[in-house]
């Protein structure tokens, strides 16, 4: 896959830190941003898929049931009773 350069503009305050990090780390500025926006978008694609998932399940037109009903169902009274 092709590397694409994207320019930001962030607060003097916020470069700070980062040239602080990327220091201490003994690694580029590029390294860190590279990283620290590749776990946000893993982060926000999870949510998406989350949120997704989320949407699918209220369109769910099955039945639906209560954990009374699916213990009572399964036989698990005495189980759940044990774990009180």
């Amino acid at each position: 896959m092709k590397d694409v350069i994207t320019t930001v503009r962030i607060p003097s305050k916020l470069d700070e830190a980062l040239t602080s990090v990327a220091k201490a780390m003994n690694r580029s500025k590029s390294y860190i941003i590279w990283h620290g926006i590749e776990k946000y978008v893993q982060k926000l694609q999870e949510d998406v898929d989350d949120y997704t998932a989320a949407l699918e399940a209220l369109q769910y037109d099955g039945p639906i049931y209560t954990l009374e009903e699916v213990i009572n169902k399964l036989g698990l009274e005495n189980e759940m009773e044990d774990r009180t």
